[in-house]
């Protein structure tokens, strides 16, 4: 199924949610520039991205992580989450949503530098994953089902090659909602593992630990 230029508008919205929901690969990409949400979606960005785990920088809504309108091979997007690499962000997805659709590639910010690798986890297994990406390759279409699923992962690599210039965008983001949802997904906050308690032992033979005093 396409979706034809517009059908963010009125009717046309019931349209480009359909498509999404059944996760054409062939969709036009249109369906996620538009500024508004289609009914029963909600961006990703709008789940709260202070939970972002990035090397440089900071997660930003709806921007490249250099504060520049977020944009593809020429085309730009209202919505998504500008991050750089090594990045990932983890969601609570509740069981509510049905599909995570994205736009994804390197920011136009670079001008063809850069090279990453984006990859989807759901529940712990991983489920889409672009193979590296440099900077002016063409943008990637990532559609992932994720009906009845608990957690999402979104991770950007650096292909092993370092973090210079991995400007990673995860364009025009959305997560389709199940009909009816009544709980909305949220950053999911792994608690930080505790360090290693190390006891403190009591020599076995009694020894003198006052300060060394030296003449009269």
């Amino acid at each position: 199924m396409f979706i034809r230029k517009g059908t963010l508008r009125g009717a046309g919205a019931a349209i480009a949610l359909l498509a999404l929901s059944l996760g054409s690969r062939a969709q036009d990409a249109e369906a996620i520039r538009g500024e508004q949400v289609p009914a029963g979606a909600m961006w990703v960005e709008s789940v709260g991205l202070h939970t972002v785990q990035q090397g440089y920088g900071e997660a930003r809504a709806g921007r490249s992580v250099d504060d520049h309108p977020i944009t593809l091979n020429g085309v730009a997007y209202t919505h998504g989450i500008g991050t750089h690499a090594a990045s990932e962000l983890l969601v609570d997805l509740k069981g509510s949503a049905t599909r995570f659709v994205s736009m994804v590639g390197i920011d136009d910010e670079k001008k063809g530098s850069g090279s990453v690798q984006f990859e989807v986890f759901v529940d712990g297994k991983r489920v889409a994953d672009t193979g590296v990406m440099h900077g002016g390759d063409p943008a990637k279409l990532v559609s992932v089902d994720l009906t009845g699923a608990k957690r999402m992962k979104l991770q950007v690599g650096d292909a092993g090659d370092g973090v210079d210039s991995d400007h990673a965008d995860w364009a025009g983001a959305i997560l389709v909602l199940a009909p009816g949802a009544t709980v909305r997904p949220s950053p999911l906050v792994v608690p930080a593992v505790p360090g290693r308690y190390t006891p403190v032992t009591t020599p076995s033979a009694a020894a003198f630990h006052g300060a060394r005093v030296v003449g009269a």
